[in-house]
């Protein structure tokens, strides 16, 4: 998880809408963050699916 926790970045604004807090976990499809939706002030759990090129940041498409 180290290295997933590298690639994570804080404080990123996802969709104009959800702002990264802090991951959550990973595991081989993916990683889920704990993030706030700045409109609504509610938090919530992303998962960000992770290409199997592993090339492309996430997110391409964001589920809440």
């Amino acid at each position: 998880m180290d290295s997933m926790r590298k690639q994570f970045d804080q404080d990123l604004l996802l969709d104009g809408r959800y702002q990264t807090l802090s991951p959550l976990n990973h595991g081989s499809f993916g990683m889920v963050f704990l993030a706030k939706n700045v409109k609504t002030d509610a938090t919530v759990a992303i998962k960000c699916i992770i290409k199997s090129s592993g090339s492309d940041t996430c997110p391409t498409a964001i589920a809440v």
